[in-house]
């Protein structure tokens, strides 16, 4: 009853000419490296609405004003320092604080994109920004995606509203990174 394989029944396949169930055939756990992150297939990514993602923007601007505020009232405190001499803060004031915003908003976003996919805000509202199989953004990608916010607002903020007509609900700044917003 046997065949020349010992301990195999005759007829029965070999582990190599394993027969699939109906599913198909099916990956086996233990040869998977245990390295590996678990990612979602890009079919299992649900896209997070324009109403949240807003709201997570909206949480996000008040975050940087309060970071901006901070910044200013820390510069304005020490208005007699030899920086601000150097600087000759009476004319050049208002242009340093306009970039120290700027520099501030476009780090915020880039660093918090690249270093895991969400802001403090994506965080509370259980939200992602994510490449389409499901890694995180690099950093040249998400500085992209944050001077993409810049395109996004022109026109009335035209380039926002392209997720209600997208399928998979994504704005300007993200098809110009190529990245996605999704439900966690």
């Amino acid at each position: 009853m046997t065949s020349s394989r010992e301990g195999v029944p005759e007829g029965a396949p070999s582990p190599i000419e394993q027969v699939p169930d109906e599913q198909g055939p099916q990956a086996d756990p233990s040869l998977t490296p245990a390295s590996s992150p678990s990612i979602p297939p890009p079919q299992s990514l649900q896209p997070a609405g324009l109403i949240r993602r807003a709201f997570a923007f909206l949480i996000d601007t008040v975050m940087i004003q309060c970071l901006y505020m901070i910044m200013m009232l820390i510069s304005l405190i020490g208005a007699e320092s030899p920086l601000n001499t150097f600087f000759n803060a009476t004319q050049s004031t208002p242009r340093l604080f306009l970039w120290a915003w700027i520099a501030l908003s476009v780090g915020y976003f880039t660093f918090f994109h690249a270093q895991g996919g969400q802001t403090p805000a994506k965080m509370v509202l259980r939200i992602q920004v994510v490449m389409k199989e499901g890694h995180p953004l690099s950093v040249f990608k998400a500085f992209c995606r944050t001077l993409g916010y810049v395109l996004s607002s022109l026109f009335l903020g035209a380039g926002f509203l392209l997720a209600i007509v997208q399928r998979e609900k994504r704005c300007l700044h993200d098809l110009l990174a190529r990245s996605y917003v999704i439900r966690i």
